[in-house]
């Protein structure tokens, strides 16, 4: 729910200047990684960034949360991040 206070705290972390740059690297469907140690804000602040982006939606890939590898594979998670886009 865009009006969760949980995810507008997890926005505040960011500070004004960095919640701008990302917002408009979104508005532009720039690609955007975000690391965090904190990983019980990273799904919150991504939630908020895309409620940001209302009355728009995000057509590209959004994947909340990567793991580093997966348990399965030797492929690091990473070359995801090279997966084209739906322009």
């Amino acid at each position: 729910c865009p009006c969760d206070p949980v995810m507008w705290d997890a926005l505040a972390c960011l500070g004004e200047r960095n919640l701008l740059l990302l917002w408009h690297a979104l508005l532009l469907h720039r690609q955007v990684l975000l690391l965090t140690d904190a990983t019980d804000v990273l799904t919150p602040v991504c939630e908020g960034l895309l409620a940001l982006l209302y009355p728009l939606r995000w057509e590209c890939h959004y994947i909340p949360e990567l793991p580093l590898e997966s348990a399965h594979s030797a492929m690091p998670m990473f070359e995801l991040l090279d997966v084209p886009g739906p322009f």
